[in-house]
């Protein structure tokens, strides 16, 4: 639009100001061996001017057993990333095998039998750590294999992930900030 030429952010006068930090990273810190090791990710990703990082958490990892969260590795290290000052776009993706369908046994990345579990566990993630959390991401690269499994790619079922996952965190983080799954070109 020709009204917003010359504009840092481009946006109309009349539309919410854009996030800060704006410069992020992903970043996978379940792969440091030690404290130490991630608060030297952490120093590097802040030293790089980066602000903000996206890490994805598994839900297969998260809830291998129905109801049997595992939640030990994120409550080490969530606190010292806002320790950091760096806020965390959380990724929720992959299914544990007790969610998906018999035919995706070997595939974590295809979506759950029913939404509603995944829902579930994406509620109580947010009810665990909404407070370090900037933007919930629901699923990744829906658009093709192996993250939509070995069926054809089925917009209406992840418009119904994505419909039933914000629910779920919005009730249990108000303020939440929903992102659609990243889409492979």
């Amino acid at each position: 639009r020709v009204d917003t030429y010359g504009l840092e952010d481009g946006l109309a006068p009349d539309s919410p100001p854009l996030a800060e930090p704006r410069l992020g990273v992903n970043i996978s810190l379940e792969r440091y061996r030690d404290e130490r090791a991630v608060t030297e990710a952490l120093r590097l990703v802040q030293s790089l001017g980066f602000g903000t990082v996206r890490q994805r958490f598994s839900w297969a990892e998260i809830e291998p057993v129905k109801g049997q969260y595992r939640w030990e590795t994120w409550d080490r290290l969530l606190p010292l990333v806002k320790a950091h000052g760096l806020e965390i776009i959380a990724v929720l993706d992959t299914s544990p095998a007790w969610a998906r369908p018999p035919w995706e046994a070997d595939n974590p990345w295809a979506p759950p039998t029913y939404a509603e579990d995944y829902a579930r566990f994406v509620g109580a993630f947010a009810q665990r750590y909404g407070g370090y959390i900037q933007a919930y991401q629901i699923w990744d690269q829906p658009n093709i294999a192996p993250h939509w499994g070995k069926v054809p790619i089925d917009p209406k079922g992840y418009v119904d992930l994505l419909r039933l996952g914000s629910t779920a965190i919005r009730s249990a983080d108000a303020k939440a900030i929903i992102i659609a799954g990243g889409l492979s070109p």
